[in-house]
């Protein structure tokens, strides 16, 4: 496989997603505007500006006609990802942390932090696309408050759009109910500060997805990733590393994982001669 540097954007890279097809690379920074690649020759076809904070992740719709982004500023978008024209502004309280379009991308999730007085939401939008996107319901059809202090990380869809499935700051992993908001399972093992915990012993970086949703793979800073069963949630590998694991991803074809990690600048003190990633900046290889 030939390796392809796509070089754009001005700071850190938070994610990077490609279409159902493969051949599109759609990327977000803290630089504000997420930029879309042709995947086999690494050319930068263009850029989604509007947001006015970093973009946190992105999700795009099984036909690969819309895009959604999640940010800093507080807001989700919907784009039309041809011609780059921001569609739909959904309003949070808070930080916008991830965002994921539903299995037939007639629905999609959000999580948001706290923000002052605000808790933490998870949130479910109608958005079909049958119907003009001046005339799509910009208010959420179902709001989950988290429990104070809370921080979800990361939200996909589980199968047949039957579950969300949320990644937390505490290391925990509970799914719920996309029509009524119940809590359905909750992953809890190992300890944390002597006390029974999450999955991770610390925070939740990543969650995502295989192609059948049938597997979850995790990153965290506890220095390891792990695949879960998306069903069960039961561990079924743990894979350890040297460092904070800051990203992962799945093959959807072949048995493989790719997992990406280091630590920030201003927590390395020593040179090691191992590099899980060295990409800085705004380069993604």
């Amino acid at each position: 496989m030939r390796p392809i540097l796509l070089k754009g954007h001005e700071r850190a890279i938070t994610c990077v997603v490609y279409n159902n097809d493969g051949d599109l690379v759609f990327t977000a920074a803290k630089d504000q505007i997420p930029s879309l690649w042709y995947a086999k020759t690494g050319e930068r076809i263009g850029t989604y500006q509007g947001h006015q904070g970093a973009v946190w992740d992105l999700s795009v719709s099984w036909d690969s006609t819309r895009m959604l982004s999640a940010s800093a500023d507080a807001s989700a978008r919907m784009w039309d990802v041809q011609t780059g024209r921001e569609l739909v502004v959904y309003n949070h309280m808070g930080p916008v942390r991830s965002v994921s379009f539903a299995e037939g991308g007639q629905r999609f999730a959000t999580v948001s932090d706290p923000f002052t007085d605000s808790p933490g939401l998870i949130s479910v939008f109608e958005a079909p696309d049958d119907v003009p996107t001046d005339q799509l319901e910009k208010i959420a059809c179902l709001e989950i408050d988290l429990p104070p202090k809370m921080k979800a990380t990361k939200v996909v869809w589980g199968a047949l759009n039957e579950k969300l499935i949320v990644a937390y700051a505490d290391g925990t992993i509970r799914t719920f109910d996309p029509f009524d908001g119940t809590e359905l399972e909750y992953a809890q093992v190992g300890t944390r500060q002597g006390r029974s915990s999450g999955v991770h012993s610390k925070d939740i970086n990543r969650l995502c997805i295989n192609k059948d949703r049938t597997l979850l793979l995790t990153c965290s800073k506890d220095y390891t990733s792990k695949l879960l069963d998306a069903n069960t949630l039961q561990v079924l590998k743990t894979y350890k590393t040297d460092r904070p694991v800051n990203a992962s991803v799945m093959h959807p074809t072949k048995e493989h994982v790719i997992l990406g990690g280091g630590q920030d600048a201003m927590s390395v003190t020593t040179t090691s001669s191992n590099v899980v990633c060295g990409l800085q900046g705004g380069a993604v290889g």
